[in-house]
């Protein structure tokens, strides 16, 4: 977010409001959105995973206990 505004992250920090996340992610998803809809256009299949919640336990568990398991 510091990147895309120009400011150093501490600034940020500093003097950065909920506002500006809500601004920010309201227009990081819109050109998500935008992006997925000329890939669509263009006939260019989305190739992002699509898990379910179970799927994504399942995955976040197993990347802890790996975690563990190392220290």
């Amino acid at each position: 977010m510091a990147e895309r505004y120009g400011v150093l992250p501490s600034d940020l920090l500093a003097r950065g409001t909920t506002q500006d996340i809500y601004v920010y992610d309201v227009a990081l998803s819109y050109q998500e959105h935008v992006r997925k809809q000329i890939k669509h256009k263009h006939g260019i299949p989305d190739t992002s995973p699509q898990w379910d919640s179970e799927t994504l336990e399942t995955k976040f568990k197993d990347f802890h206990a790996k975690r563990n398991e190392s220290r």
